[in-house]
């Protein structure tokens, strides 16, 4: 699968015993991961950031409809629970990691800008 011209149904029809042997849904998922290899790494990278950075203070007076990579559920939560740090955000049933990477990203960038003016 590393090659371009390789995929799941060529390799099935150059080893056709070792995949009569896989369920379907198997090789589906393989397929997928590996379509995909590259964004999850990204992913898992700025996720374990986040778990090292999960103290980090929310503004109180965050406005989460300025954070456009939110959904609108996730801004409603999160305006009902008005949470004060990333570990309390990773809390809330229905938060994605993406949507806790979208405010890390949005509060740094908030922070840099902060920076930038009082300088």
């Amino acid at each position: 699968l590393g090659y371009n011209d390789i995929s799941i149904s060529r390799l099935k029809q150059s080893i056709p015993d070792i995949f009569d042997t896989i369920h379907p849904s198997i090789t589906a998922f393989i397929e997928t991961e590996y379509r995909y290899r590259d964004e999850i790494a990204k992913q898992s990278v700025e996720i374990e950031r986040l778990k090292a950075e999960q103290d980090i203070q929310l503004p109180s007076d965050l406005d989460y409809h300025k954070v456009q990579a939110l959904s609108m559920e996730e801004r409603e939560k999160l305006t009902t629970f008005r949470p004060q740090t990333l570990a309390q955000v990773r809390k809330i049933q229905g938060i994605t990691p993406s949507c806790m990477l979208a405010l890390y990203a949005f509060i740094k960038r908030q922070q840099k800008q902060k920076s930038k003016a009082a300088a």
